[in-house]
């Protein structure tokens, strides 16, 4: 794996779980802008690598649209069993094996992204 993959796993990683929490790398002294700042001198994202963009990009959507027709489903189903789960899940902060379970996820997604942007072989 690249040093920006580990980079971006090992940033992945130090995250904590939360539904509706405003991404802490949005700022430019956050973490995610300090990794690409020392990444700076290796391969830099440009015309030779817009289809590894595009690719990247389509990957995030089809998994949103995916997450989100199945959270959307599984609410409704519920809700119509008369289990309103909405705010629940929203406010649900997962420990143990689900917490690692989701951090598992969150790092293999974060490896198909940086992949893509950075296939190994380019």
């Amino acid at each position: 794996m690249s040093k920006v993959a580990e980079s971006a796993v090992d940033l992945i990683r130090g995250s904590s779980w939360a539904p509706n929490r405003v991404p802490e790398h949005a700022g430019a002294g956050s973490d995610a802008a300090r990794m690409s700042q020392a990444h700076s001198t290796g391969t830099k994202l440009g015309a030779a690598n817009i289809d590894d963009l595009g690719r990247a990009v389509l990957l995030l959507a089809t998994e949103i649209a995916v997450l989100n027709d199945r959270q959307r489903v599984l609410e409704a189903v519920l809700e119509e069993r008369g289990i309103a789960v909405a705010d629940a899940v929203r406010d649900y902060q997962p420990r143990g094996a689900l917490a690692d379970t989701l951090n598992a996820e969150q790092v293999r997604l974060a490896k198909l992204i940086v992949e893509a942007l950075c296939p190994p072989n380019a």
